[in-house]
């Protein structure tokens, strides 16, 4: 089959000493980016922290599934390849806040005044359910 493209992928361990290098950061943060949905867990600036202060000594390796030495979704292209299907098993709609003025900003001009106060909290009840 000519002109064909064939992808490596593969499962590669890393120590976490690996992601310290600004390249190998920034490719992390640039698949935190381009992500479905936000999962701090697994962010750089949430997960580097942790386990440095859990793991002075750099022991734990993180697991890597890499397609073409890419970190990116590879799993979709194992799925393809091996014709094994894959589906969404949950989704889930989350409210958003948006507004114009910046965090600090809208922080304060949301908190000055009672009646501000109890409607954030009432929001915040709101949007927990």
């Amino acid at each position: 089959m000519s002109g064909a493209c064939t992808l490596q992928v593969g499962v590669v361990e890393q120590p976490r000493r690996h992601f310290e290098d600004p390249a190998e950061l920034a490719r992390w943060d640039a698949l935190a980016h381009w992500a479905a949905g936000p999962n701090p867990f697994h962010e750089s600036w949430y997960l580097l922290p942790a386990l440095r202060a859990f793991d002075p000594a750099g022991e734990v390796t993180l697991l890597c599934l890499e397609a073409d030495g890419q970190l990116h979704d590879a799993l979709a292209l194992v799925f393809g390849e091996t014709r094994r299907a894959a589906a969404t098993v949950m989704r889930e709609e989350r409210v958003m806040l948006q507004s114009d003025p910046g965090p600090e900003e809208y922080l304060e001009q949301s908190l000055s005044g009672k009646k501000r106060r109890k409607e954030l909290r009432r929001q915040h009840t709101r949007r927990a359910n």
